[in-house]
């Protein structure tokens, strides 16, 4: 999508509000939410427990009891679980989902509420674009409309890949990992899909079969957030996923920062906060 500098005017001259991204400390698991520039409420995963509910009230305006959008990048427990529970608080406009099927009984019980409230679902593959705003929208990176999903060994490789862009006098862009590993890193390069990022949500809790230095040094990040719970049975994130992020991004850990949050202004500018 491309914006013109006299749309950005026009915008800027709308709206002096900035987006808000926020990367929830819930533990060992992903929990993103982005307050676009046009008050859309976007959730991208949710952690594996109700602590979601509870960011999500810090975070979200009081008077506001509708997500737009909600993202399951992938139905694994410490992703899928507190999703369930947001039915109980909110209208959820549309579900985005990759095409796997997956036998959890947090993804069937997402499924069926999310029938219940008569959301929309919608399955995603490489090339789709979601659009937030005037300036703001989604691509899906992965996965491609090729791909067997149900062939791979690990459900973490069926991951949505997602890019946020604001198109202003600064683009940015926010690049959403999910938990893939290399496998789909290696085929993100190959395609010719990877640009620079200002802000990387680091793949997979920071483990060391995700971020390779080849994958680091195409994204170039200015900023790697790192999704993972204190003491962790993991050991997330890995001490070789650090050494190969540090020379190139400000790597910024929920187990040690809480809860990070962006706010990003119209014309592009930005700065972190915890």
């Amino acid at each position: 999508m491309i914006w013109s500098v006299a749309a950005y005017w026009h915008w800027t001259n709308q709206s002096v509000a900035s987006a808000q991204l926020h990367f929830f400390d819930i533990g060992q698991g992903d929990a993103m939410y982005l307050r676009t520039l046009s008050g859309k409420d976007i959730l991208i995963d949710g952690g594996p427990d109700r602590l979601l509910v509870n960011q999500l009230g810090q975070a979200m305006p009081f008077w506001d009891r509708t997500i737009e959008i909600m993202v399951l990048t992938h139905p694994h427990l410490d992703h899928v679980a507190g999703l369930v529970e947001v039915f109980n608080y909110y209208q959820v406009n549309q579900l985005v989902l990759e095409p796997v099927q997956y036998n959890n009984a947090a993804y069937e019980a997402l499924l069926a509420v999310a029938n219940q409230q008569h959301t929309t679902i919608q399955i995603v593959h490489t090339g789709d674009t979601i659009t937030l705003g005037p300036l703001e929208q989604f691509t899906v990176l992965y996965p491609f409309a090729e791909t067997n999903l149900t062939a791979l060994k690990d459900v973490n490789d069926t991951s949505i890949v997602l890019r946020y862009d604001l198109a202003s006098v600064q683009p940015r862009s926010v690049l959403l990992m999910g938990d893939a590993t290399q496998l789909v890193e290696d085929q993100l390069l190959q395609a010719g899909l990877m640009t620079d990022v200002d802000i990387l949500k680091v793949g997979h809790h920071g483990s060391r079969y995700s971020s390779t230095a080849d994958f680091i040094q195409a994204s170039q990040p200015e900023y790697a957030i790192i999704q993972s719970g204190a003491g962790n049975s993991y050991g997330h994130p890995h001490a070789e996923t650090l050494a190969r992020l540090a020379p190139v991004a400000t790597v910024l850990r929920n187990d040690q920062l809480g809860t990070i949050t962006f706010s990003i202004q119209p014309d592009g500018t930005y700065r972190q906060y915890y």
